[in-house]
């Protein structure tokens, strides 16, 4: 899969939020119709359908943004800090794949030899969220791909001890009841959070942020 263009990424981005969106939009229309005979099986489907797509379009905006600079075809030493990092760790694994003693006095030689030479990226196993993206993870993911988590570190304990909290307990069978206060809070702060991420993904892409500065 190649996405070379600007406009392909940000309309990949743009697109795979909207279906999200409207799906969270009808959830909230349903969680705010005063039926209280359905509203905690609305709320715990909410809650579980809120996470999966927080964890979805993240894991999948990350992995077209990291697929759209392996399509620009850049150098190594063009490349901002964090992408040579995932290129040269793809490197150094296939060195230790080769068992040999000498692994890591190669893998120099490579780095001395090879900056001015074509990047090469693999999107594959690259972002991870390993089915629980915890602030802690969300914040290894965007630094991978070179973007700020600074602006979130006050949304860790909403991340954790609410969004995960509320979607591990309901998937695991628990009898859980969410408030619908707390639902519609927590609905309004992911959402904003996956905009946020939205918008600086794209203006890294707009800016070229993922090129080494000059």
């Amino acid at each position: 899969m190649k996405i070379k263009t600007r406009e392909a990424v940000c309309d990949l981005l743009n697109s795979d939020l909207a279906w999200r969106r409207v799906e969270l939009s009808e959830l909230l229309k349903n969680i705010t119709s005063n039926n209280p005979k359905k509203e905690s099986v609305f709320l715990r489907s909410a809650a579980l359908l809120l996470y999966a797509h927080w964890e979805g379009w993240i894991k999948n905006a990350a992995t077209n943004y990291l697929i759209f600079v392996k399509s620009q075809k850049l150098n190594l030493d063009q490349l901002d800090d964090c992408f040579a990092a995932i290129a040269l760790k793809q490197k150094l694994n296939e060195f230790q794949d080769t068992a040999k003693s000498t692994i890591y006095t190669q893998f120099i030689d490579y780095i001395r030899t090879n900056m001015g030479s074509r990047a090469v990226i693999s999107e594959d196993g690259v972002i991870k969220t390993q089915s629980n993206l915890s602030s802690e993870i969300l914040k290894q993911l965007l630094s991978s791909i070179g973007l700020d988590y600074s602006k979130f570190q006050l949304k860790a304990n909403l991340i954790d001890s609410q969004l995960l909290f509320y979607r591990n307990n309901i998937a695991h069978g628990h009898d859980l009841i969410m408030d619908k206060q707390t639902y519609i809070s927590l609905h309004g702060e992911i959402l904003q959070m996956i905009n946020t991420i939205n918008d600086d993904i794209q203006n890294a892409v707009v800016l070229s942020s993922f090129k080494k500065a000059p």
